[in-house]
């Protein structure tokens, strides 16, 4: 760059022009650097920034965990619903003034019991089988997984 400035101010030559790359346009390589230099480029930036996306996509799809992880956290989403639904009955019953007796009392936790197996259960199975499809489309295998 300062013999461009010194020959501008001499007066000898024209300032080289430069590319970003560096490359002088007037060499007789130019397309063939200036190709190869943004092929570096790009492959570098790729390298930089999606490789690390791809080998966390990678690690999720092929970590047997993942299934564990998805079914325990459907089954504590529907404990803590149903936990937050008895509350809320129970509030509600106090504030009408209702009082249930022995039996409607066991016979309203009985149904409260067996509606939230029922939900624990399908809802442990829509995660394993939506996770497992999940991880299959992610290696590339778009095929329904576990579905009937």
């Amino acid at each position: 760059m300062s013999d461009n400035i010194s020959s501008s101010l001499t007066g000898n030559a024209s300032p080289q022009v430069v590319n970003p790359y560096g490359l002088n346009p007037g060499s007789s390589s130019y397309a063939n650097d200036t190709l190869a230099a943004v092929t570096k480029d790009q492959w570098a930036n790729y390298v930089n920034t999606f490789v690390p996306i791809e080998n966390n996509l990678i690690k999720y799809a092929e970590d047997p965990t993942q299934v564990t992880s998805a079914m325990s956290q459907a089954g504590a989403d529907v404990n803590s619903s149903f936990a937050a639904q008895a509350g809320a009955t129970q509030r509600r019953e106090s504030a009408l003034g209702v009082n249930l007796s022995p039996d409607e009392q066991a016979a309203s936790a009985k149904s409260l019991g067996l509606t939230q197996s029922l939900a624990d259960v399908q809802a442990q199975n829509t995660a394993r089988d939506l996770t497992v499809q999940r991880q299959q489309s992610i290696l590339g295998n778009p095929a329904p997984q576990g579905t009937n």
